[in-house]
């Protein structure tokens, strides 16, 4: 059973939250969130058949009101993604195929568009991650592959960007960016620097069966293409998945990611002229007993991440 609940934070760091709201009472895989319009979400999943599964939840004070699930595209064994474009007011979605998907959302229903194959002719057989750049108006597109076939060594890993442009329900892309070839990419998650107004994205890799480590680099984006500038090390020892959040009271992007053991550790990082990172302080410690963290919000009003 999958639950989704509404939290707030005090100006103490106290975090209280309302009642848990079930979206899926049956099995599922790599659950993802992302708006879908004011005071909606969609909550996306690999359900059991393998299919892209989404539900619309509708969100009013502390409670959750979902839809009617639905799916999108065929089903693989591809991981699905989504994110919302919030200059077309459009939900996007990477299906368990790798086809786009544009949709608008009305009420807890999506009406799509025509699948769009993806940018390049290689399947992403493990990871895929989409995100919006709000300064450019662009979706970008993250996929990982083994050039080898899938279940292929770590020397035939691909790590690809892409960068696309919205138009009605359907969108197109440019051409593709290759970077951190050979790298085994465990987790990875996006942000955008308030002061330079650039993409950020921070991964976990793994450069041999016992080495692995966190990493975060801005993105430069022009036009329908992407460069990645200069990666700096967010950790030499990552144990588990990177969140990360804008921090819009701090000019600052705030990085969440498993440390040794069940220790949560936490950082900060801007933009100038290279991504670097920094130590934050914890007001709310947490131990994790088993898998690891995956998503962090930042609530302004507070001036705190939550994780």
């Amino acid at each position: 059973k999958r639950n989704c609940v509404i939290a707030s934070v005090d100006g103490r760091g106290v975090i209280s939250s309302g009642t848990p709201a079930v979206a899926h009472t049956c099995s599922g895989y790599h659950y993802q969130l992302c708006p879908a319009g004011a005071g909606k979400f969609m909550l996306l999943r690999r359900n059991g058949s393998g299919t892209a599964e989404y539900i619309i939840g509708t969100i009013t004070g502390t409670s959750i009101a979902f839809g009617t699930a639905a799916t999108v595209g065929p089903s693989d064994t591809g991981i699905p993604s989504c994110c919302w474009d919030s200059v077309n007011q459009k939900v996007i979605v990477v299906d368990a195929v790798n086809d786009v998907h544009v949709g608008t959302v009305s009420g807890s229903s999506v009406s799509w568009g025509s699948p769009v194959d993806p940018p390049t002719a290689t399947y992403y057989d493990y990871i895929t991650r989409l995100y919006f750049d709000p300064n450019s108006g662009k979706v970008i597109y993250y996929g990982c592959y083994f050039a080898g076939g899938y279940g292929g060594y770590e020397e035939d890993l691909r790590n690809e960007l892409h960068v696309g442009t919205v138009s009605g329900t359907s969108i197109s892309f440019g051409a593709t960016t290759t970077f951190e070839p050979f790298l085994y990419f465990e987790d990875l998650a996006f942000a955008d620097d308030p002061v330079s107004g650039k993409p950020v994205i921070a991964y976990r890799w793994v450069d041999s069966i016992y080495d692995s480590g966190g990493k975060a680099s801005s993105l430069t984006v022009s036009g329908t293409s992407v460069t990645v500038d200069t990666p700096d090390v967010l950790a030499a020892n990552v144990s588990g998945g990177i969140g990360l959040a804008t921090d819009t009271a701090d000019n600052a992007v705030v990085a969440t990611f498993g440390g040794s053991g069940t220790e949560l550790d936490f950082a900060a990082g801007t933009v100038d002229g290279a991504f670097a990172f920094t130590e934050v302080d914890v007001d709310q410690t947490l131990t994790i007993d088993s898998g690891s963290p995956r998503l962090l919000a930042y609530d302004p009003d507070t001036d705190y991440a939550l994780t």
